[in-house]
């Protein structure tokens, strides 16, 4: 397989996390899926959340692609895909992608610490506006959805890793293919799975100065 330069998009502030901190979060923000995934799934999957486009005040000609209905709508589409055990949602992988693009993109959708968390920061969102009767998390759930506000709510450092030199043997797709065409398919159009071991070294990453969404 040719080799080419791969990326990876975060923030710096999970990077600084410990083993320990990124597990806790990690553990916070899947307790607060289990409860929007408790009181949200029906309207979800039979009425695609269109109760919320008027009260979110969505409108299809002028709202644009972070609008909390599109964002409310988006997060619920990750959230099924992890509840319904689709690979690419798995949220326990370390990502890449040939794309530096993509990889920038990623670095700026990750202000609510990753994937996991900027889906329950964007549905909490959504429910903060709308205020639904069922919506009324308490005890733990409360307090993770409480720690996923506050980070991202926090300074967002957006970084990108470059790397030039990785096993390209370990790589895979999201369906565990370590086949040299669907890798490198994936590398050109998506993103792809690494099974070894990174080293995320801050001094080496270029800080990002995006635009809020």
């Amino acid at each position: 397989m040719e080799h080419t330069s791969l990326y990876h998009g975060t923030d710096a502030r999970i990077v600084r996390m410990s083993d320990s901190q990124r597990a806790a979060y990690k553990k916070g923000c899947f307790l607060a899926v289990d409860y929007i995934w408790d009181v949200l799934r029906d309207e979800y999957e039979y009425h695609h959340l269109k109760h919320f486009r008027q009260p979110l005040g969505y409108d299809p000609k002028t709202s644009t692609w972070a609008h909390p209905w599109i964002l409310l709508s988006k997060a619920m589409n990750n959230i099924s895909g992890h509840k319904n055990d689709n690979p690419q949602y798995e949220y326990g992988s370390f990502y890449l992608t040939g794309l530096r693009d993509r990889a920038v993109c990623y670095a700026r959708d990750s202000f609510a610490g990753g994937e996991s968390g900027m889906n329950v920061y964007d549905v909490v969102t959504a429910m903060e506006i709308v205020r639904p009767p069922f919506w009324n998390p308490t005890g733990a759930v409360l307090e993770a959805i409480k720690t996923v506000k506050a980070f991202g709510n926090g300074p967002a450092a957006p970084v990108l890793f470059q790397f030039d030199d990785l096993d390209f043997d370990l790589l895979e797709t999201d369906s565990g293919s370590n086949d040299p065409e669907a890798v490198s398919l994936m590398i050109e159009y998506g993103s792809v799975r690494y099974t070894g071991d990174i080293v995320l070294d801050l001094s080496k990453a270029e800080y990002l100065h995006l635009e809020p969404r």
